[in-house]
């Protein structure tokens, strides 16, 4: 993961978190932000209030089973997702002229 990765040379503590969650207590603390740097206090502020633990991050081989599992998840439903497309199509009525 190239976005941990001065994270991980420096050594610092990180937190993976739900974005769905932190959108939703910036929504009951009332706040919006609308630029970056109001994003980044908001999130802070999300990490002191809920006191989460620093996450760790897996191992090489485990994050690479991870992808490929998650990339054989996505050609094994393409075929799947086309099949779907084509029997709704058929489900419509077929005109008899072309106007």
């Amino acid at each position: 993961m190239n976005l941990f990765s001065p994270v991980l040379k420096e050594n610092l503590p990180f937190v993976v978190a739900n974005q769905l969650h932190v959108k939703k207590f910036v929504g009951a603390i009332g706040q919006l932000a609308k630029a970056d740097h109001l994003d980044a206090n908001l999130v802070a502020h999300y990490g002191e209030a809920i006191k989460s633990n620093s996450s760790a991050l897996k191992p090489a081989s485990i994050r690479l089973m991870s992808d490929l599992h998650s990339y054989r998840r996505q050609l094994i439903s393409m075929p799947a997702m086309g099949k779907i497309g084509f029997k709704s199509c058929l489900k419509k009525p077929v005109s008899s002229t072309l106007f």
